[in-house]
């Protein structure tokens, strides 16, 4: 199981607290360009997941912890999707607006 360190005396009150802080995805809304940035704490395999709103998965690609990560969703029609990206401390996942 994965182990998240956690500095003595620190309070988190939710885990999207610690996996928010160590990637970002932007910019949101996006020309179909976007650009992950990782974490210090981020190392290994990165997983990079787009679906529709009906859970269909429409992009999938497995990175070796690069950063920033640019992903080209110009193919895509304009619209919401859900971008999801595994890491070894987590998943985060977002809305992604194409315009």
């Amino acid at each position: 199981s994965d182990v998240i360190s956690i500095p003595s005396g620190q309070i988190i009150s939710d885990l999207k607290e610690i996996l928010g802080n160590e990637f970002k995805i932007f910019p949101n809304p996006s020309n179909g360009i976007i650009t992950i940035m990782l974490g210090s704490n981020i190392n290994g395999k990165l997983t990079v997941k787009v679906t529709d709103l009906n859970g269909s998965s429409l992009y999938t690609s497995v990175f070796n912890n690069i950063s920033p990560l640019i992903i080209d969703l110009t193919w895509l029609p304009k619209g919401y999707y859900i971008c999801e990206v595994y890491t070894s401390i987590g998943l985060k996942q977002t809305k992604l607006i194409i315009e």
